[in-house]
């Protein structure tokens, strides 16, 4: 038999991310653009003229 947690807790984690301002909605098609960076930083060196010029997007 499984269980699955109801009420509270869920109550409480959505009510926590709404006091911070975030949303359960999805990230847009580009993805989240910090992790993105971070991403094309670590592949293709923070000093690549790519990085640069902003052209990982």
């Amino acid at each position: 038999m499984v269980r699955h947690f109801h009420g509270g807790l869920q109550s409480k984690a959505e009510n926590l991310m709404l006091e911070k301002g975030e949303n359960k909605e999805y990230l847009p098609i580009k993805g989240l653009t910090t992790f993105t960076k971070a991403t094309a930083e670590l592949l293709l060196g923070a000093d690549n003229p790519v990085i640069k010029q902003g052209l990982f997007l």
